[in-house]
């Protein structure tokens, strides 16, 4: 199981490299331009992707480091997962966690220190990962903040959806600002 988890986020990042190589040919004044007075920039709308795969790699490595007892994702985490894949492919929006939220975002960045930034978080889940033991593979540690408790693959799956749902916002507001 271990493995699967760790090709999924093989995937996710293959999927994050394909965004950062579409952007990094636009200039950072247009990667700054928000395409309206109350939406993201490209670069703010990447801040907020990498800063949710950053704060759930924190949650985990605080939980994992208690001599917890996880439980096997119950069916539920199954159907609130598929709950959570049918928002992010739909158009409705919704207000982000408090923790990634617009306030927390920078008015202004660079694309080479957001690249960075987003491949060393990259970086560290794949070495969480390939440290986990495999014992914890089949356990629910990561908790969502709408889906709750969900299993591993769950988890990858949440940064692939939540990564394609911005992707289209990210190019949008690129296409606004040219």
């Amino acid at each position: 199981m271990k493995n699967k988890i760790i090709q999924a986020h093989t995937r996710h990042i293959a999927q994050v490299t394909q965004l950062l190589g579409y952007a990094e040919v636009m200039d950072d004044k247009v990667l700054n331009q928000k395409p309206g007075p109350q939406a993201w920039s490209a670069l703010q709308t990447m801040h907020h992707l990498l800063r949710s795969e950053a704060g759930a790699l924190a949650y985990c490595k605080k939980k994992m480091s208690f001599e917890s007892e996880f439980e096997k994702p119950a069916i539920s985490s199954h159907f609130r997962s598929i709950a959570l894949w049918l928002l992010l492919y739909s158009p409705i929006k919704f207000k982000a966690p408090k923790a990634i939220a617009t306030e927390t975002l920078p008015a202004e960045s660079t694309f080479a220190e957001t690249r960075q930034e987003w491949e060393a978080v990259l970086a560290d889940w794949k070495q969480f990962l390939e440290q986990m033991p495999e014992a914890l593979s089949h356990k629910a540690v990561f908790k969502h903040p709408r889906a709750g408790r969900i299993s591993w693959m769950q988890t990858i799956g949440f940064f692939n959806w939540h990564t394609a749902r911005h992707t289209k916002q990210i190019r949008r507001a690129i296409a606004a600002a040219q």
